[in-house]
């Protein structure tokens, strides 16, 4: 199906993202964060012992007190001490992921060597890293918002969870091309922003279904994680790191889907202007 009609467009962007993956180092950044999100998972599990006890015992005291020291508390403690670790890990490592796979995906097969790709990446930091900024920033508001008002209002709870995870999305095809254009066209964060918002305009549905779709592949962790209390009292409290262990699989499959079909979605409006019907190479 042409990528002219509009769920060609949708299913191109997809299955060149598919196809990229044929490449090991497109997947690379994805496998690199994955072991980081691991590293942390391991610390938050093993912290009374070295290399983790340095830091990792220190960071669960601060989190949860001395009993969060204690078996099982520190499984039924990790949901939430690993979300907290990892919204950092995404301000240092993350965006660098995020850009990196933007240029090897919006590459489509060009060969050239890895450092130069990482160089394009480390000289845009500062302007990928105020876009996350503003863009988490954003996403938490609706996060706790949404709480504040469930706590208020518990009878709307259900309603205000859906609330919750469609307006993160939101947020998210909002700030889609941010990356792209931050790495791709040199922009900087706030032109980048404004660039996105506008094509959020033309192609929002798009980017709400690129995003939306993947993401819901981390519902059921976060639905049996929901349940993390009555797993550690009446099952086996180390089904928690499982289930997290889990829930970074499906983070890596779907960022990659999300990041991949974007950028690819970013190569055809590129080249719109020059009505060239080749997507656009790095």
């Amino acid at each position: 199906m042409s990528p002219d009609s509009k769920v060609g467009l949708l299913l191109w962007s997809w299955k060149e993202t598919l196809t990229a993956a044929r490449k090991p180092i497109v997947l690379l950044p994805f496998f690199v964060y994955a072991l980081a999100q691991a590293f942390i998972v391991a610390g938050l599990i093993f912290f009374m012992y070295p290399p983790f006890s340095f830091f990792f015992i220190p960071l669960q005291r601060m989190l949860g007190g001395e009993m969060a020291l204690h078996y099982p508390n520190y499984f039924l403690g990790l949901p939430q001490a690993f979300d907290l670790l990892n919204l950092v890990l995404s301000g240092i490592l993350g965006i660098g992921v995020v850009g990196l796979a933007t240029v090897l995906f919006a590459a489509n097969g060009r060969h050239a060597p890895l450092s130069a790709r990482v160089k394009i990446v480390v000289g845009r930091y500062g302007q990928l890293f105020c876009a996350w900024a503003i863009e988490t920033a954003l996403s938490l508001a609706v996060i706790y918002g949404c709480a504040a008002w469930a706590a208020s209002m518990p009878e709307f709870d259900r309603y205000l969870t859906v609330a919750r995870v469609l307006g993160v999305i939101l947020v998210s095809a909002l700030f889609a091309f941010t990356s792209a254009l931050i790495v791709l066209e040199r922009r900087s964060f706030p032109g980048a922003i404004a660039k996105s918002l506008q094509l959020f305009g033309r192609y929002g549905l798009f980017a709400f279904v690129m995003i939306g779709l993947p993401s819901l592949l981390q519902l059921p962790v976060q639905f049996v994680l929901s349940k993390s209390a009555v797993i550690v009292q009446k099952l086996n409290p180390e089904i928690i790191a499982g289930v997290v262990a889990a829930g970074i699989l499906a983070a890596m499959i779907s960022n990659y889907l999300i990041i991949g079909a974007i950028t690819n979605l970013y190569r055809l409006v590129a080249f719109e202007k020059k009505n060239n019907p080749k997507p656009q190479t790095v």
